[in-house]
């Protein structure tokens, strides 16, 4: 069972008569007894077995703001504007008995071609990535050939031009797990959002936005799975953008995907800071305009009230993603649609 302690100190302040009001908290929160799927050892008979385990101790702590501000300035004209700031700063602190918490093998069934791809350690975030890194792509082979160790031997022997070059971090020779690097996490350094409301006589106006700062994204095997070309059609989103054999030495050189392929390679599709990106963005949620008919004019037409509005919702997001991605979806090729609405609110 898991015991959570929390230490929470907080402030409401009001100004300007009640016009400004300001709200601060501050938190700090430990998790004790972490509960985490622990992988068992395939000596007692499975390859894919876990249990719920308490594998150690985690913090939180952080920092909530929110100002809001309204003003009527006269009977024609009023507004109001609203700002949330926050930021979590998340460590593990202890671990029982071991050096890292990994992925189990259920869990890397089918993600990254089995590749673990974070690790959650003593001082760090939890879940932090834990990938190779990498060099550019083998643009033919002879480059493949002059990648060597200092014995002779390839050191991606598997490879092929296009493939992604991964480097040997500790030089001992030969790449695998011991050249991963812990890079980042997917946790949010911050994240904010905001109001906006103007009046004015009839007419009203409203906007609405929302983002996060500096973030970690790794593609996972959902996300590089279009590149496998299994559907019989390059997807839209890398065309004329991945390595090919007929592409020009110069094309090849500045493309952003490796070569496609019909089986899974782990010389490109592995976990490396090549699928790793600031995913950090902004975009508007919501646009708003309106215009309330004259009540003398209702008044006839035995109508309370009649709004008439336009609405243009999730406008394309400003961020580092690569084409073809959108922040708020992630493991998909999908954008989330902007949409138009025209409508009215009658009130009898």
């Amino acid at each position: 069972m898991e015991t959570t302690t929390q230490t929470n100190v907080g402030v409401d302040l009001g100004f300007l008569n009640g016009d400004l009001n300001l709200t601060l908290d501050y938190f700090n929160k430990d998790t004790k007894d972490l509960l985490w799927r622990r992988a068992l050892p395939a000596s007692i008979g499975g390859t894919n077995m876990t249990v719920w385990d308490n594998v150690g101790k985690m913090n939180n702590k952080g920092f909530e703001m929110e100002i809001n501000y309204q003003k009527q300035i006269n009977q024609d004209f009023g507004f109001s504007v609203a700002y949330n700031f926050s930021v979590i700063k998340n460590k593990m602190t202890e671990l029982n008995g071991v050096d890292y918490i990994g992925l189990s093998s259920s869990e890397l069934h089918g993600r990254n071609f089995d590749q673990e791809t974070s690790r959650s350690a003593v001082g760090q975030p939890i879940g932090s990535f834990f990938v190779y890194e990498a060099d550019g792509l083998f643009q033919s082979d002879a480059e493949i050939q002059n990648y060597k160790n200092d014995r002779g031997e390839l050191l991606q022997p598997n490879a092929k031009p296009g493939d992604i070059r991964f480097k040997d971090l500790n030089g001992d020779g030969v790449i695998n797990a011991d050249d991963k690097v812990r890079l980042g996490n997917s946790l949010p350094e911050f994240q904010f959002g905001g109001n906006l409301f103007l009046g004015w006589k009839d007419w009203d106006f409203s906007l609405s936005f929302q983002g996060v700062g500096h973030q970690n994204v790794l593609f996972n095997s959902a996300w590089i799975q279009p590149l496998k070309e299994q559907w019989g059609a390059v997807p839209s989103l890398i065309l004329g953008n991945y390595w090919s054999q007929h592409n020009t030495e110069d094309q090849n050189r500045n493309v952003k995907y490796p070569r496609l392929t019909y089986t899974n390679t782990t010389n490109t599709y592995t976990g490396s800071d090549y699928w790793l990106f600031n995913g950090a963005y902004f975009r508007v949620k919501n646009i708003t305009l309106g215009y309330s008919l004259p009540q003398k004019l209702m008044d006839k037409c035995f109508i309370r009230g009649l709004r008439i509005y336009a609405t243009i919702n999730d406008l394309p997001a400003i961020s580092h993603y690569p084409k073809g991605w959108d922040p708020e979806i992630g493991a998909s090729s999908d954008f989330i649609s902007t949409s138009f609405t025209f409508g009215a609110n009658v009130k009898f």
